[in-house]
């Protein structure tokens, strides 16, 4: 994985599309703050589908590679985001709320 894809996985601001405009791939990509998703619903889809996903590059809009399932899925579930999310769903499963 190059790096121009782990600093887009790490940073804060990303979404992820599935549609028919995408052709159906799973495209992850730098966006605003407006249009972000949360880490543990990026992690969800990536999970739910079958399809490699594919980091789009921040400085070149068409240019986008291939980054495997699992690399994508540890640098992600490696997030403070993702880790606050743990903590919490753990805590609410210990408390009976969940």
């Amino acid at each position: 994985m190059q790096d121009w894809q782990i600093a887009v996985l790490n940073s804060e601001n990303i979404r992820i599309d599935q549609d028919q405009y995408t052709g159906y791939r799973l495209v992850i990509r730098k966006t605003d703050e407006k249009n972000r998703m949360t880490i543990p619903t990026i992690v969800a889809t990536v999970r739910k589908s079958k399809r490699k996903p594919v980091i789009m590059c921040p400085n070149e809009p068409f240019r986008g590679m291939f980054a495997d399932r699992k690399e994508v899925l540890d640098i992600l579930m490696s997030t403070p985001e993702y880790e606050e999310y743990t903590i919490w769903m753990a805590e609410a499963k210990m408390n009976g709320v969940i």
